[in-house]
């Protein structure tokens, strides 16, 4: 069978909700998601997604094979220049397309990149710290404190 990633986020650590287009109540996460979600084979795909009493399950696309990218560099200590630019080619042509579907991921990082190492293929994943592209700056910070993004303040 297809190989599968699962994703389970507990209701009270959930800081941002938004709603889908039927007016259900979900993480905001699942609503990016959705939105970057085809057009794209350099963004994981959301599969399907459950909200149970205490949860939402996010099942999404897990390629056979893949490492995030940190684990390779770790691995491999040096890449030569035309794989670093493969790479570099396929963040950029995620982050093309998150910004064409009006989406802001935030915690780009070698640990939400996967890649498949016989092919180089690359797959931008983990929009927990991500949100919609807005007109104003963003002046707040957002994700891990070693490496922050932006947020637009209210």
């Amino acid at each position: 069978g297809l190989q599968v990633a699962i994703k389970r986020m507990a209701r009270d650590t959930v800081l941002q909700w938004d709603e889908l287009a039927d007016g259900t109540c979900v993480l905001l996460e699942i609503v990016l998601m959705e939105k970057v979600g085809s057009g794209c084979r350099r963004i994981i795909q959301l599969l399907d997604w459950f909200k149970l009493p205490d949860s939402f399950v996010l099942v999404m696309e897990r390629p056979e094979q893949s490492r995030d990218l940190l684990r390779v560099l770790v691995e491999q200590e040096f890449l030569n220049k035309d794989v670093e630019c493969w790479l570099f080619w396929q963040v950029l042509e995620a982050v093309w397309h998150c910004t064409a579907c009006g989406v802001l991921h935030r915690d780009i990082k070698p640990e939400n990149l996967l890649v498949k190492p016989e092919t180089g293929d690359l797959k931008l994943i983990d929009f927990s710290c991500g949100t919609f592209l807005q007109e104003r700056a963003f002046t707040q910070f957002a994700g891990e404190p070693r490496a922050r993004a932006l947020l637009p303040v209210p």
